[in-house]
């Protein structure tokens, strides 16, 4: 590892510390309940808040382990559009069995990596569009493979030439 990528990993490692000691470790209960909370403004945003929020992160909070993803989604009446819509990942919903919820979660991930993927190839695409130097020089001053024999020999003429000067001034 060059002394970089060391710089880098002793970077990332302070940050991770530094997060772990700001907000604790990975919390499923609070990332749900951050979620259940989401739901709760939108559907207040639309007028139709069906269920008390504050109940719910209490239960969340005071037995995680019994609120798994689907006894939640069904005590919310969570729908896959609004689990789409609102980017909903600890929630499954309840309008749709979990064999067809496991379908459509796996077609939605293949819908995505590809869309993800024509981007990256169009970035790619456009980086070998611009060049980002000028023309070709006609010999490589740094070739990382060993020059062929004609190559060499033509270089070899080259700087002769360019010590003897132009032809014209040379004959005189």
């Amino acid at each position: 590892m060059d002394a970089a990528a060391a710089k880098r990993a002793e970077i990332a490692r302070r940050w991770r510390r530094r997060n772990r000691e700001r907000f604790g470790p990975y919390d499923r209960g609070r990332h749900r309940c951050a979620e259940v909370l989401r739901l709760a403004q939108h559907r207040r945003h639309q007028g139709r808040l069906d269920f008390e929020p504050d109940e719910v992160v209490a239960d969340i909070r005071d037995d995680p382990r019994r609120w798994t993803a689907r006894a939640i989604g069904q005590r919310l009446k969570l729908t896959w559009a609004e689990r789409v819509e609102l980017h909903l990942t600890t929630m499954d919903p309840c309008d749709i069995s979990p064999a067809e919820f496991k379908r459509r979660k796996r077609q939605r991930r293949i819908l995505l990596t590809r869309e993800r993927s024509r981007r990256y190839r169009q970035r790619q695409k456009a980086k070998k569009k611009t060049p980002k130097h000028g023309p070709k020089s006609i010999i490589p001053r740094h070739a990382t493979v060993q020059w062929s024999r004609t190559y060499r020999k033509a270089a070899l003429r080259l700087r002769f030439l360019r010590v003897q000067g132009p032809a014209h001034q040379r004959d005189a």
